[in-house]
């Protein structure tokens, strides 16, 4: 087989001429030293037989002595062609290895060439594949915030004040809040939350606030503060979120429970703090019976790197996250893929590029991302003014994947 083999590659490679010449060079080669010898040796017998007839004894001996000799050589010169024809069959055999290696060496480049080109065909299919999926989520987010834009609150004025909200509009059907020197009122039932209360859990201080109809099956946020609140629950509960919170004017799409954690010591993703905010949500989620699968986190800063790292560690345990203002250091952004993600910072703050990098990561690895661009504010001019009711809005519309 192997014979069979190199025959057919020296002919597809073409080399049969170089080989036919080798081998008339050999045939000559033999000829010559096999007829030489023999020609030699029937010479020396002629005399031989020559010197018997005349029955010389002298030239007897003489031309038996030159007929050994000559036999003797002659057998030397026959042992040529023999010694020359295994040498040619080295370099012949070498020939055919050589053709045998270089066409194997083009038919596997071909190989290689043919396998890349079906690597690259298939991984640009994959890639359509995955921007198709891609837009196709993403035209149904687009039609589920129309939903929402048709069907939910909107805020006319979200500039007004933290507190109160006030000179602002929020209508939806027949629910108008129409504030007037500092007193909010609410129709159909709907009302401010009554204010929150401090508790503690697992050494864990953290700010509650209960809606203003608590039920059943309600939906949960959970803020986490930046380092500037390190273990200052007080602080905490002067940030614009809660305070908007509390004040129930991010009440327009609906009820929810809200917690707003200080870390135990330093920040939440210094020693362990962001391990413990799990034990946390479960441990209100099972209090009120709260929606499990319409759990949300939102964090600034320092409570924006843990918030990524909750969810990093934790997939498909939010509904959906919102960190502001700050990149998620050692996250993997195929973590993300079942929970959407709305980020943003200020245009003037240090961490817009590589948030930016992040989402697009998250956006590539299959998931859905948002990155958000507050012009004109920086770090701490992002934290008062992300909180708005559109963002309340976006969480409180996704429910966690299944």
């Amino acid at each position: 087989m192997v014979v069979i083999k190199m025959v057919l590659v020296i002919k597809a490679c073409e080399t049969s001429g170089v080989l036919n010449a080798i081998y008339i060079i050999k045939m000559v080669t033999k000829i010559i030293f096999i007829l030489v010898p023999i020609i030699i040796i029937l010479t020396s017998m002629i005399s031989l037989f020559k010197a018997i007839i005349t029955d010389d004894g002298a030239k007897i001996n003489d031309a038996g002595y030159v007929l050994l000799s000559k036999i003797i050589v002659g057998a030397i010169v026959f042992m040529i062609p023999i010694m020359i024809d295994a040498i040619i069959s080295l370099i012949d055999k070498g020939k055919v290895a050589n053709s045998y290696l270089a066409c194997y060496t083009n038919a596997t480049a071909e190989k290689i060439k043919e396998y890349k080109e079906k690597e690259a065909a298939e991984a640009k299919a994959e890639a359509e594949a995955k921007e198709k999926e891609k837009n196709k989520k993403l035209e149904e987010y687009e039609k589920q915030q129309q939903e929402l834009d048709k069907n939910n609150h909107v805020v006319t004025n979200p500039s007004g004040d933290s507190n109160n909200n006030s000179n602002s509009t929020i209508t939806n059907g027949n629910f108008n809040n129409v504030t007037s020197g500092g007193t909010t009122t609410y129709g159909s039932g709907l009302s401010a939350a009554s204010g929150g209360k401090d508790r503690n859990y697992n050494g864990i201080n953290y700010y509650e606030v209960i809606p203003p109809n608590p039920k059943k099956n309600m939906p949960l946020i959970i803020f986490l503060h930046g380092s500037g609140e390190n273990g200052n629950l007080s602080k905490v509960k002067t940030l614009p979120i809660v305070k908007k919170v509390t004040s129930g004017s991010l009440y327009g799409s609906g009820e929810y429970f809200f917690i707003a954690p200080a870390s135990p010591s330093g920040s939440w993703y210094e020693n362990g703090n962001a391990s413990k905010i799990i034990g946390l949500i479960d441990a209100v989620a099972n209090e009120y019976a709260i929606d499990k699968d319409r759990i949300y986190i939102n964090g600034f800063s320092a409570g924006a790197v843990a918030t990524w790292k909750v969810v990093n560690n934790n997939p498909n345990y939010f509904a959906a996250a919102a960190p502001i203002a700050c990149c998620g250091d050692g996250v993997s952004a195929s973590n993300f893929k079942t929970t959407p993600i709305w980020a943003m910072d200020g245009s003037n703050d240090n961490y817009v590029s590589c948030m930016s990098n992040l989402v697009n990561s998250i956006n590539n690895s299959g998931g859905i991302a948002r990155f958000d661009i507050l012009q004109g504010q920086n770090h701490s001019g992002t934290q008062t003014t992300y909180p708005t009711q559109e963002l309340i809005t976006w969480m409180l519309s996704k429910k966690k994947a299944r």
